[in-house]
Parts: structure tokens; sequence; C-alpha cells
């Protein structure tokens, strides 16, 4: 099969364009910018012909298209996400586009996987034309240009008309003031003691302003959507390496109207000490290899959590997550705290549940 990707639309932070699969429009997509991604060192790839293969990512945990023999960068993928701070050379795809982003990413990504599953797949990354003409009108002037810089200057410069003679002005000549009562201007209509209201007025209605304007930020700042529980805590020392890996169960309720899609995940631990460590969970299918090398894990496990898991509105799961931190047992028992950080897709707030 051979996908063509179709680069259209480039900010400073990303570029946005179109799959074609064998010649038919498929979806739209997102990858990072030329110049300025939005991580530094990680731009879109190389516009050229590469070999794709369905293989499983360690870091995403489900199966995707993977691009091979990119030069000097490995782990290219086309995969769920919507935004270019998703994508470290990668593509993520959409039904729709917007600026630096795109749409119902899961829906495009699950259609997609379907046509390219059992398939020989060859991808074309395609620059635009614009950009591919560009060094040619970089090296000479358009022929406006010339014509310009070609035209000879007038011999002399024209000498403006005189200026006009102005008409004489009438005199008027200013009648008698006539005697009556003296009214003053100033003092009636010019100063601050006549127009504005009492300095007290004018502070108690900054302050109801102020008082409002923190009430309705309070009332529509970012919120978690879900929220829950962490249940149980399992933990082991791996011997001879000073660390300790924990299995971690929580219990996850979706109280949004949407469905909730898991981005990432990982875990904290408050040492006794105030130190903060933060690991990244592990792959859901190290879980029995895990399980089988420490089976004090799987003491109150439940099925893992894995990125890309769907909570419906309203639902509740009960999962575990595993991760290992750098600090031995005793100083583990000791901690202050431990928590599971779940970043939902398209949030600005984490789900946080701490024990």
């Amino acid at each position: 099969m051979k996908v063509d990707i179709l680069r259209k639309v480039e900010t400073s932070e990303s570029i946005t364009g179109e799959f074609w699969l064998d010649g038919v429009k498929e979806c739209y997509y997102l990858e990072p910018s030329r110049y300025t991604p939005f991580y530094s060192g990680h731009p879109c790839i190389e516009a050229g012909t590469y070999q794709v293969v369905l293989t499983m990512s360690p870091h995403l945990g489900y199966v995707c298209p993977e691009v091979l023999n990119v030069p000097g960068r490995t782990e290219i993928r086309w995969h769920i996400g919507n935004f270019p701070n998703e994508v470290l050379g990668c593509c993520v795809v959409g039904t729709a586009v917007a600026i630096n982003q795109v749409e119902n990413s899961r829906a495009a990504f699950d259609a997609l996987m379907a046509k390219l599953h059992g398939q020989k797949i060859l991808a074309e990354y395609h620059d635009p034309i614009s950009l591919l003409a560009g060094a040619a009108t970089h090296e000479r002037p358009s022929e406006v240009e010339s014509a310009l810089r070609e035209a000879p200057m007038p011999d002399q410069t024209p000498v403006p008309p005189p200026p006009a003679s102005e008409p004489a002005q009438p005199v008027v000549t200013a009648a008698p003031a006539s005697k009556g009562p003296t009214i003053n201007i100033g003092e009636e209509y010019g100063t601050a003691k006549k127009n504005l209201p009492p300095a007290k007025i004018v502070l108690i209605a900054i302050g109801i302003v102020l008082v409002v304007v923190l009430i309705a930020s309070f009332l529509k700042r970012a919120k978690p959507q879900a929220s829950g529980s962490l249940d149980n805590v399992a933990a082991v020392e791996i011997p001879g390496q000073g660390s300790t890996m924990v299995a971690l169960t929580v219990t996850v309720h979706n109280t949004s109207e949407k469905i909730l899609y898991v981005h990432t995940i990982e875990s904290k631990l408050k040492a006794a000490s105030g130190e903060d460590s933060t690991a990244e969970a592990v792959s859901a299918v190290d879980f029995d290899r895990y399980y089988q090398a420490f089976p004090m894990l799987k003491r109150g496990a439940q099925p893992a959590l894995p990125p890309e898991t769907k909570i419906q509105p309203g639902e509740s799961i009960t999962r575990t997550v595993i991760a290992a931190f750098p600090v031995t047992l005793d100083a583990f028992n000791q901690r202050k705290s431990i928590s599971v950080v779940i970043w939902p897709y398209d949030q600005t707030v984490p789900v946080v549940l701490t024990q």
C-alpha cells in the first residue's frame, strides 16, 4: 500500500496536512514544525520515501505504524494525539484539522490501522510546491522588481508652483460688553469637585468588580476530569539495585460529561526527607514478567491501566499501575505520600490519586 503524506499548512509550532492511501484521501494529520518545534531538536522528518511497519511501541503501549530508516532518527511513528506537544517527529492523525490541532484522533487512528493491517506499506512525505520553488525565488528578483531597479530617474526636479496668496480676513469689531450678571463657567463645569463622584464610592465600585472577577475565575478554573482513590500499595525491593518496585491499585471515576482517554501515567513519591521522585508507569505488556519475578506485587492487583484506556462518562474502573523508584524498601515505607498521576488527552489538569 502506498501512503502519501501531503504537507499543507506550516506554522511556527506544527505542520498539518492529509494522509492519502493508494490515491484516496484517508484523514488529516499533524507533525512538528520544520524549524521551531515544540520540543527543540525534534522537528519533522525530511521529505522522502520510507518503509513503514506495524510494531509495538514501548512508550505508547500499543501497536502503531513505525517509519523505518529515517536518517538520524528512531521511533518515528503515526499514533493518537491532538497537539504539537504530543509529537517528537511523529505524526498524529484526526478526522478534522484546525490551526496546530487535529480532532477525533482515536477514531481516525482506528480506521487507519484497519486499512494498514496486513499490508506492505510504503510512505512518501511530500513538501508543498511553494517550499520547493522557494530557492529559485530567492536566487533572482522578479520581473517587476527588475523593472523598478532599471527605470531611469527624471533629469530635473519640477519646480513647485508659488503658494496662493491668502485672502484677507475681515476685521470684526467687538461690541461693547453689556452690563449683566457674571457667570463663572470654570466653577460651574470645569472642576473635578463638580463632575467626579466621591473617591470612597469609586473605591467601593472597584472592589465589587474585583470580587466578581475573582468569583468568576474560581468557578471557571480548570478541574480534573475524574476523581477516585489509591486503594492498595504493594512494594518489593529490587535486589542489588537499591530500588523499589511498587504496584499501585486505583479506582478512577469519570466525573465529566465526555469520554476520558488516558494519555500518560506516572507515579510520584514524597520521601520522609521531603524530596520528590517521579517515575513513569511501566508498560502493561511487562506485568506478567514482573509478577513472576516478584509475586508480592500481585497482592491485591487488578488488570493493568495502560495508555489509551477509555472511561465513559459516569463510569468507574479499578486498575493497577506499576512503577519503580530509586529508593530502598525501608525508605519507601517511611514515605510521606505516594500518588498516581493520570493525564487524559485534551486536558490541562491531571487526575491525582494520593495515599
